[in-house]
């Protein structure tokens, strides 16, 4: 029995040493991750500075929050970094300043994950509105901006050679997040779909073909899930009769 015994002992030291590695290497890519997060969260609060003492108050007020992300990422990534405290303070300071310049309530500078600060105003409350005389304009819906969006491109409804004419397109499932910036945010959102086309050269065989194709929209911070469109993913394809597009 002590062979086996001896074995097992061996292969729970080589599990509890890869566990120890993988624990080890992946604490050191969020370290070099928060690294990345507070120098530019200290390059923005550079710039805000600037912009105070130019008289953009404006400007600078604008840039708090998203010092205030960036620094409250890099606590979450890496909590004993040691320059998370002193962009702490100059990020405290500068809000200090701006509410003496302006007399706004900013906060006074208190950087938390959650929480609503004391000082923090309720928003007024809502006046009625008159009720509008005409009715709110039609929002197109994804496919039709869809269908609208391959008529007229130059590669596809509009291509020189042989273009392919689009003849339905379906959406086939909910919108969904294509890529994210180093905080998490969506900067870019997709729309499956199914995209039937037909070429000149297809017409004599009867036949169509289905493109299965994500929409994308433009990536930039603040995108909404919605329309327009700026480009798309190209998936597999098959043939059916033009019959069957409905």
């Amino acid at each position: 029995m002590r062979p086996i015994r001896i074995k097992l002992m061996f292969v729970s030291l080589v599990i509890l040493f890869s566990a120890g590695i993988f624990a080890g290497q992946s604490c050191k890519a969020w370290a070099e991750d928060a690294k990345v997060l507070l120098t530019q969260a200290n390059k923005v609060l550079r710039q805000a500075k600037k912009d105070m003492f130019a008289g953009k108050n404006d400007k600078a007020i604008a840039s708090l929050d998203n010092i205030k992300k960036l620094i409250i990422k890099a606590k979450e990534l890496d909590p004993n970094n040691s320059r998370i405290k002193s962009i702490e303070n100059k990020y405290k300071k500068l809000v200090k300043d701006l509410e003496r310049r302006t007399g706004k309530d900013l906060g006074g500078g208190t950087v938390a994950a959650a929480g609503v600060s004391a000082k923090t105003k309720l928003p007024p409350k809502p006046t009625a509105r008159a009720m509008p005389t005409t009715a709110p304009k039609a929002i197109p819906a994804p496919a039709t901006v869809a269908l609208e969006w391959f008529n007229s491109s130059t590669e596809w409804g509009k291509r020189s050679k042989e273009p392919r004419k689009p003849l339905a397109v379906v959406v086939t499932g909910p919108w969904s997040i294509q890529k994210k910036n180093i905080l998490g945010e969506p900067i870019m959102y997709g729309l499956p779909i199914y995209l039937a086309v037909q070429v000149d050269s297809d017409k004599d065989l009867n036949a169509a073909r289905v493109y299965i194709l994500t929409m994308r929209t433009v990536e930039k911070r603040g995108v909404k899930m919605e329309p327009p469109f700026d480009h798309i993913t190209v998936g597999n394809s098959y043939f059916i009769r033009p019959d069957k597009v409905k």
